[in-house]
Order: C-alpha cells, then sequence, then structure tokens
C-alpha cells in the first residue's frame, strides 16, 4: 500500500468509525455508562492510522475505489488502458504532482505535531523541575486515594497559585497540579474527590490515549473528522473520569461529587492549564453535559457485554475486522501473478518477443499483431541494453482496470512495479499488468517502461 492509498483508506475509515462512534455514544450515553463505551473511542484512532484492506466475495472490495487507486497509485496513470503498451517517456505533469502532494502532506504533519510538542515540552520542562508539595495533609490524602484507585506509580503532587485548575500532567513522571486557592478552601472529601478523577485519568491510560489521537490529528490534519474525533474523545474522557471516580467515592448517589466539582471550579482562575495537562475544567456546554451525567449516573448501566458486542460491530462495520481466508485469496493472487510474470519477463530479457506474444493473454494479443509487438519491443528495449538488474517493487490486486472511454474493464488483475537497471538506463520504472484467464492461469496484458526517479 502506498503512502497516497494508506492516507486516503485511513482518512475514509477513520472518518466514517468517527461518525459511528459519535453517533452510537450520543444515543447510549444517557442509559450506559462511559466506561463501558469506552472501548468504542478508541477504534477511532486504530482505523484513522491503520486501515485494514478488507476483500470480499465475487470480486466486491472495500478498499480504495479505483477512481482513487488511479490517481493515487503510479499504475492506473501509466496504464490507461489494457493491453501492450510498450514506450519509454518522461514522467507526465500529474505524476510529478505526487510528490509535491506528499511534501504538503508531510508539511502539515510536522507542524501540526510541532504546535503540541513544543509548548508541552515546555510545560513538562517548567513543571517537573517545580518544587513538589510537603505539607503532610495532602500527601497522606493522596496516597489514601491512590489506594483506593489501585494506583502504586509515584505521582508527585504541586501547589501553585500559577496553576488555573486541577490536572495531571505527563505520565511516565506523573504531577498531579492542583491550585493554591482549591488547596486552601477545599474540605478533605472535596480533595478526595478531586485527586480521584485525576487519578481515574492515570488509571485509564488517558494521557497516552490522547496522544494517539494528537497523533491521528496530525497524520490526517486535512480531514476536519480528524480534529472532530480530538474534541469528542476530550469531552468523553472527563466523562468516563467523573464515572470512574463517583465509583471509587462509594456513595448511594453521585450529587456530592457533582457539587464538588462546582465549587472546585468557581474557586478556579478559569485560565488554560498547561499544554500536555487533563484538566478537571471544560467548557460550559462541556460541564453541562457532566453535570447530567453525574445526575443521572444511579440510573445506568454498566452492560459491559452489549458495549464489547457493539465494539464488535462497528469493528466490522470499519474494515477493522478482515476475513482470513479473503485475504489469503488475494495474496495467493498476487503471488501466483508475481512468480508467472518472471519467466516473461526473462523471453523479454533474452530478445524472444514473439514468444512473449505467444504466453501473452487473449487481450493482449487482440490488442496488438505478434509482428507489430516484435517491431514495438526492438525499438524500446535494444536501445537500453542487457538488463543489469531488477528488483520486485510493489504489486496490487484489483478487480477492475480503467479502460479508453473512462470504463472499467471487469476480471482479476495484478499490477506489479519493478525497480529495474539496463546498461543504458540506470533507473527505470517496468509496469507489468498480469490478468487470470478463464483456465485459472495468469497472462500478461500489459507492460511499460517508464525512467525511474
Amino acid at each position: 500500500m502506498t503512502l497516497a492509498t494508506w492516507l486516503i483508506a485511513g482518512t475514509l475509515k477513520g472518518g466514517l468509525a468517527t461518525l459511528l462512534v459519535w453517533g452510537a455514544d450520543r444515543l447510549a450515553s444517557s442509559h450506559m455508562r462511559a466506561r463501558s463505551r469506552r472501548g468504542w473511542w478508541l477504534l477511532i484512532p486504530i482505523t484513522f492510522l491503520i486501515p485494514v484492506h478488507v476483500t470480499l466475495p465475487a470480486g466486491m472490495s472495500l478498499s480504495v475505489p479505483a477512481f482513487v487507486q488511479r490517481d493515487a497509485t503510479h499504475v492506473f496513470t501509466t496504464l490507461a488502458a489494457p493491453g501492450p503498451r510498450l514506450e519509454l517517456s518522461r514522467a507526465s505533469g500529474p505524476e510529478l504532482v505526487i510528490p509535491w502532494l506528499a511534501l504538503l502532506w508531510l508539511t502539515g504533519v510536522i507542524a501540526s505535531l510541532l504546535a503540541v510538542l513544543v509548548p508541552t515540552w515546555r510545560a513538562h520542562r517548567a513543571w517537573s523541575r517545580a518544587r513538589l508539595s510537603t505539607e503532610p495533609a495532602f500527601l497522606t490524602l493522596l496516597e489514601d486515594a491512590k489506594a483506593i484507585a489501585g494506583v502504586t506509580a509515584p505521582i508527585g503532587l504541586v501547589v501553585s497559585a500559577s496553576i488555573s485548575a486541577p490536572a495531571l500532567l505527563g505520565w511516565l513522571r506523573p504531577r498531579l497540579l492542583l491550585p493554591r486557592s482549591v488547596a486552601d478552601t477545599a474540605t478533605r472529601p472535596e480533595l478526595k474527590a478531586i485527586f480521584l478523577h485525576e487519578l481515574a485519568h492515570f488509571k485509564t491510560l488517558d494521557i497516552p490515549t490522547h496522544w494517539f489521537f494528537v497523533l491521528t490529528r496530525a497524520v490526517h490534519w486535512f480531514n476536519p473528522l480528524a480534529y472532530f474525533a480530538v474534541m469528542g474523545w476530550a469531552r468523553y474522557r472527563e466523562e468516563a473520569a467523573d464515572e470512574l471516580a463517583i465509583c471509587w467515592l462509594n456513595e448511594p448517589t453521585a450529587v456530592t461529587y457533582g457539587e464538588v466539582l462546582l465549587r472546585t471550579l468557581g474557586q478556579c482562575s478559569g485560565g488554560a492549564p498547561p499544554s500536555g495537562a487533563l484538566a478537571i475544567g471544560e467548557s460550559i456546554n462541556t460541564l453541562k453535559r457532566r453535570m447530567h451525567m453525574i445526575r443521572t449516573y444511579s440510573s445506568k448501566s454498566p452492560r459491559g457485554w452489549l458495549a464489547a458486542a457493539f465494539a464488535l460491530a462497528l469493528a466490522a462495520g470499519t474494515g477493522l475486522l478482515p476475513a482470513p481466508a479473503e485475504e489469503d485469496a488475494v495474496a495467493a493472487a498476487k503471488k501466483e501473478a508475481t512468480e508467472a510474470m518472471q519467466p516473461w519477463l526473462t523471453e523479454i530479457d533474452a530478445g524472444d518477443y514473439a514468444k512473449s506474444w505467444d504466453d501473452a493473454s487473449a487481450g493482449f494479443q487482440k490488442a496488438v499483431t505478434s509482428e507489430r509487438w516484435v517491431g514495438m519491443a526492438q525499438g524500446v528495449r535494444m536501445p537500453l541494453g542487457q538488463l543489469v538488474n531488477r528488483e520486485p517493487s510493489s504489486a496490487y490486486y484489483t478487480t477492475s482496470i480503467p479502460v479508453a472511454g473512462g470504463k472499467m474493464l471487469q476480471g482479476e488483475f495484478v499490477v506489479a512495479q519493478f525497480k529495474t537497471s539496463f546498461e543504458n538506463l540506470k533507473f527505470a520504472v517496468e509496469t507489468v499488468t498480469f490478468e487470470k484467464d478463464a483456465g485459472g492461469a495468469w497472462k500478461a496484458s500489459g507492460y511499460l517502461i517508464k525512467p525511474g526517479p
């Protein structure tokens, strides 16, 4: 899979996963707890970054559509029609666009990552040097909260007037940041609830998961749904942390926790938290949703089995559960076709062009006579000199290829590219198309030579 096809497949399947997960989460949020729905959200970055090719029976496919393949791979731009096109030509304008698009994409990825990494690095550098709190009351309460949450990792506590809201910064060397205003005015139960909320983020690996979403947004910076997925995850993880903290508090209702959350946010300065930190404060709209969740917490059911079943359904719907037998069939077809290409290319290398025509497909022979093929081959291959080296570069299986008139020829095809070197042309790219005939044999249906990069 080339870079272009990987990006296109990822953006299509990732966008679909985002819409499905967002819709399912909204429908189930009033009945099912967030902890049970967590697996749904993890499907989004996986689908964006690891799009799985799925082949269906009877020639159907959930891979990138043919019209996208033609633009995204050099195979379909060079083989505009089946048949024995053999020529030596310079790259055309559309083919030269691909490197520039790749450069533009890479520039966007780097810019997106730097916009997050630089301020996060600065925040970590600043707060890792901050003096940790040594106040026994705070440290004892934090250790009690860690025991309730089942967290054994060392977590430093920083209390400072420059902190805008309680937040968790870092995962390998975590720091729990607490505003001085909250530390001085909050009661022991209120501080316990705040600590449990931030420990919930640590316990459920929200920080590394957040970076997984950040990477998704950077790689697919051109896709608005990637940004939508990150914003949706940011809202969801706070709701999930609230639920887990309520569960750890083991209170009959969640009203007390909701009151603590409102009082805590009322004491915060309202400024932005350090970059990379997960803060307890959110926007007003998000806070309303969290308050609604807290008010209805006792009426919700975990329904873990239902959440798992729906996660599997979403994975299947977004192509994350390919059928192994179908994938094996595609791999076998590519293997058989590429193996059949070797002796056919050997005939051309030896100058036995008439024999290569005899061994080609019926469509190949119909498109050009043996005499014309021999003349074409001699005119192009002989000036190149003897073969020096040939290495396989890529192979692609498809059930249709574009033909003249904008139509698609149906069948089973394998298009392979080879990086080849000749005596008089050091870098060349050979594109070979083989099709499966009625008898099940793979035979040549297209051949093209172009100068390599």
